[in-house]
């Protein structure tokens, strides 16, 4: 899955800021892992997360990403169904909270370290070194 991202910090930044090439390219450049976790809101408004391992960059102009996640994931159907969802990048050090949520049957969000963008995506206040969070809207 495919979806061109917008470029929203943690601050009230304007929703129609978009990532230059050049941001792009340097997100990237200084999260060669590619370790994330995927948050959005599923139909309930309820938070859903997951962690991806597969992120990559496909395109710069424009700007795009995938990742994959399984059918079977407990996290598909509201993925299938999201208009937005956030990518927090997660740094090394932040291995419990990758593990968190790739573990199945609990709460992911207990542990506490998120908040909301203004569309009501989930997004982690502990990503480093660079708190921005990339907003994906999907075409409806």
């Amino acid at each position: 899955m495919t979806a061109e991202p917008v470029a929203r910090p943690h601050t009230d930044a304007p929703h129609e800021s978009r990532l230059s090439p050049d941001e792009y390219k340097a997100v990237f450049r200084g999260h060669p892992a590619g370790v994330v976790v995927v948050t959005l809101r599923d139909a309930d408004g309820r938070p859903v997360g997951f962690t991806a391992t597969s992120v990559i960059s496909v395109s710069t102009e424009p700007p795009l990403l995938a990742f994959s996640l399984a059918s079977s994931s407990s996290s598909w159907p509201a993925v299938s169904r999201a208009t937005t969802l956030a990518l927090s990048f997660l740094a090394d050090h932040q291995d419990d909270v990758s593990a968190r949520f790739a573990t199945s049957g609990i709460d992911r969000f207990a542990a506490g370290g998120w908040t909301a963008l203004p569309a009501g995506e989930p997004v982690s206040t502990t990503t480093h070194p660079d708190p921005t969070i990339w907003t994906i809207s999907f075409p409806v």
